[in-house]
This record gives structure tokens, sequence and C-alpha cells, in this order.
């Protein structure tokens, strides 16, 4: 069955797990789980136990099917996409406070943007996210609303660098982003404004917990991905 964009990413990001043994040869694998079920429960999200497997059970409801996912790291905020019918193409980032009085989802973005291909959070609470414009949005490039804006209720969203990306990552540090485009994966520098292009291939970039190195894929042949493993130089 063929899986959603950011299901494969998802599943990718798992495959890091066994291919990236200096970040899991000492770490055991426990904590809670946030996920999209694949069938039935169409615009939900899921939580469970790593170590309660049958303790699945809905984390929040939207009203259309999430379509890209991340969760803060040691944190409580959860974000995610979902289309809404404003453009012909459009997608909404949606927020959810686990430890609220009275938690509930909000729109972030009101349907001021049409294709969001990306977004992550970082450990601080920052949220970036890639755009392609269609239609009367703003420009395509990569946007960050800070974690200052999100309890706003308009969020200013500001664009960070102008140009195509698609695949988003945060480092550890929350002060470099990773990004695919179609000509390979790069490194943004948030402080400095510095592109530093690493790869003429590939997606799906992500950086292991330390910040140390980086992995993405590439070479696609048969749905199959390559993952090369790269120290990071930033």
């Amino acid at each position: 069955m063929e899986m959603r964009p950011f299901k494969k990413i998802k599943y990718f990001l798992i495959c890091l797990a066994i291919f990236f043994p200096f970040a899991t040869a000492q770490a055991k694998l426990t904590g809670e789980v946030i996920f999209a079920p694949p069938i039935d429960a169409f615009n939900e999200l899921w939580v469970t136990d790593v170590e309660k497997a049958r303790d699945d059970r809905p984390f929040f409801k939207l009203e259309r099917s999430p379509e890209g996912l991340a969760v803060q790291t040691n944190g409580n905020l959860v974000v995610t996409t979902t289309s809404h019918d404003q453009l012909m193409f459009g997608n909404d980032i949606y927020l959810f406070d686990k430890e609220a009085d009275f938690p509930k989802v909000r729109d972030l973005t009101r349907q001021q943007f049409s294709l969001i291909w990306g977004l992550d959070i970082s450990q601080n609470g920052d949220i970036v996210f890639t755009h392609e414009r269609t239609g009367p949005a703003p420009a395509t490039g990569i946007y960050l609303i800070p974690k200052r804006e999100l309890k706003k209720l308009r969020p200013k969203v500001h664009l960070v660098k102008a140009g195509e990306a698609y695949t988003v990552e945060w480092s550890p540090n929350g002060k470099q982003i990773a990004y695919s485009t179609s000509d390979g994966v790069c490194i943004f520098n948030i402080l400095t404004q510095e592109v530093l292009q690493i790869s003429r291939d590939g997606g799906c970039p992500a950086f292991s917990p330390d910040g140390r190195y980086i992995a993405f894929a590439h070479g696609r042949w048969a749905n199959t991905y390559k993952i090369e493993v790269i120290l990071s130089k930033t």
C-alpha cells in the first residue's frame, strides 16, 4: 500500500534507528510514540507507550487527515499539517500543547499559505517549515514561527530563506536547519544566514542526537532508498 509523503519520511527516520549505531547502541527505546493510524481514524493522531504496546489511544482530532508531524524533544508541543480548501492546494499548521490546562488544537497559519512540504519543531519550541507558493500566497522558502509567538492569536511568521525547500529538520542545538531541494541537501545557519550544500543528491536529512552527523536518503530504485551518513561541518 502506498504511504503518504510524511509517512515515507517517518519510515525513513525509523530506518535511521537501525543504521545509526552511534546514536542507539547505548540507548533503551522508551517513552511515547505519536503516530497517524493507517486506517479508519484518518483525521486523528494517536499516542502509545513503547513499554505498553497495547496502550495506544487517540491523541487529538482534526477536521482533515494529518499530512506532516513533528514532536518537541523533551517538551510538550506537537505540530502537524492538514489541507485546507481555501486554495486549490494548501496546508495549515496546527499546534497541540500536551500540558495545557485546557488542551486544544490551534491553527497557527489560518490559510495564509499554500503548499507546506515539511515542518519541524526545535527543542526550544521554535517551528520551521518549508513552503511552495501557488496562487496569492507568500513566497516560496523556509519560514520560522518563534516560540514567543505561539501563544498569540495570530503568530508572526518570518521568511528566513527564500527559494526551493522540501523536507526540513532542526539541529539539536537549534542553530542550524537541514533541508532538501531538487539539487540535494543543504544546511542553513539561522544566526549567520550561511548555506552549506552537503550533497548534490538526496533528501529527508536527519541529524544524529548529538548533532555530529547527518543522514539522508538518495538513489531511488524500486522504491528503495540508500541511506548515507556524513560528518556534520556546522
